[in-house]
């Protein structure tokens, strides 16, 4: 992974990617279905951490965990489980928020199901985010 794009102030922003649904509608979990030569969540972990974040968590639940880890096992250092994903997206998003770095000031949330978000979007919204700081 490369460094994060530094910032005049040098603000650290994490990434947290949503890999926890129930997969109900699809009736299998789409984020390991193949998109080319890999699965879809592979597609979406490797854009990540090419954006150069200061890391990537990945929220996974107790039914995904250990095809997910496996599958990211390589690129991520952070794999949770959201023990409470029947919940809804929300728990997940407190699972993810969570275990970010201490030193995050902020987290770009991205849905496990989007690999067609590319790494250059990502970097254009942390970098408005630096420049603008909004609430």
């Amino acid at each position: 992974m490369r460094p994060a794009p530094e910032s005049p102030d040098g603000a650290a922003v994490s990434a947290v990617v949503l890999a926890a649904g129930r997969a109900s509608r699809m009736g299998e979990e789409k984020l390991l279905l193949p998109l080319g030569d890999k699965p879809v969540l592979r597609h979406v972990v490797e854009t990540v951490d090419r954006a150069g974040l200061r890391e990537t968590v990945v929220v996974v639940n107790p039914r995904n965990r250990g095809a997910i880890t496996a599958l990211v096992s390589d690129l991520t250092r952070r794999v949770v489980c959201n023990e409470r994903f029947q919940d809804g997206i929300a728990s997940s998003i407190a699972t993810g928020t969570g275990a970010v770095a201490d030193d995050s000031e902020a987290l770009v949330l991205v849905q496990g199901d989007q690999p067609m978000v590319t790494s250059e979007m990502l970097q254009v919204l942390v970098s408005v985010w630096r420049q603008e700081r909004p609430a």
